[in-house]
């Protein structure tokens, strides 16, 4: 008896669902480097977040890691692994939020990229299967950095310390939550990478489509480039106007995950 051979299924996202796994990751290594260094308001003395919240992350998607592996033989089981997971990394990114800082943000792209490669898997035919090709990897790379940004943004002006003088005048400055040359240091590593992503987007080609749908793919270019161009001009507004920016950004971040991407068949 000659047994049946398997054949990998949806190997793209089986990696999206990693992706998702590793930008949830490094999203809680940025949130624990922020918090750790915090001095003024925590104390020098938790440095161990800096290693601990990454760490505790990784432990607790260990699931969906391996979920993302079983797509390509076991695409149900790997599937609904990976959107329970995602849905309790919702449930906790919720309330890590709460009313006060949003730390949540920096576990948005995990989420989003977990549970549409578990959807995707978990519908098997009916969906396409995307083509393994480096531009839904760019895509999804830039939305996932977006909402990083954009905490990092919060971050930047999230403490207010007046200093009130003996003639009645008050004088106010916003201090970052974290130490202030790694806050300001993040975001230049984050917009600069988005400004990256945006070039290799708009000089890369599309194998076997047409000029006008070629171009229309290369357009997602301009949607990194703009978190970029936010994230720079927020460097100089208070925190009311980042707030606004941080929306953007998130609306940004969205569209990058939801962007049509080459089918399998159409590869």
């Amino acid at each position: 008896m000659v047994a049946q051979a398997v054949t990998p299924f949806r190997t793209t996202e089986s990696l999206m669902g990693m992706t998702g796994v590793v930008f949830a990751v490094l999203g809680a290594a940025v949130m624990g480097a922020v918090i750790a260094t915090d001095s003024d308001h925590i104390g020098s003395d938790n440095l161990t977040f800096i290693w601990l919240v990454p760490l505790l992350s990784l432990l607790f998607l260990v699931p969906a890691l391996a979920g993302a592996a079983l797509i390509p033989t076991r695409s149900w089981v790997g599937g609904v692994l990976l959107m329970g997971n995602a849905a309790l990394l919702l449930v906790g990114g919720a309330s890590a939020s709460g009313v006060g800082f949003p730390l949540g943000l920096v576990f948005l792209p995990g989420v989003v990229l977990m549970w549409r490669a578990g959807a995707r898997a978990v519908a098997r035919q009916n969906s396409e299967e995307i083509a393994l090709t480096p531009r839904p990897f760019l895509v999804w790379t830039a939305g996932s950095v977006t909402p990083i940004l954009a905490f990092l943004l919060l971050a930047s002006r999230w403490y207010m310390t007046c200093t009130a003088f003996s003639d009645g005048t008050e004088d106010c400055d916003r201090q970052s939550l974290g130490a202030e040359p790694l806050v300001f240091g993040l975001i230049a590593v984050c917009a600069a990478t988005l400004a990256l992503l945006g070039l290799l987007l708009a000089n890369l080609r599309i194998q076997g489509a047409s000029p006008f749908a070629g171009t229309l793919a290369r357009g997602a270019a301009l949607f990194p480039l703009a978190g970029a161009g936010l994230g720079l001009v927020a460097l100089w507004m208070p925190l009311s106007i980042i707030g606004v920016i941080v929306l953007a950004l998130i609306g940004i971040s969205f569209v990058l995950f939801f962007l049509p991407t080459q089918s399998r068949e159409r590869a």
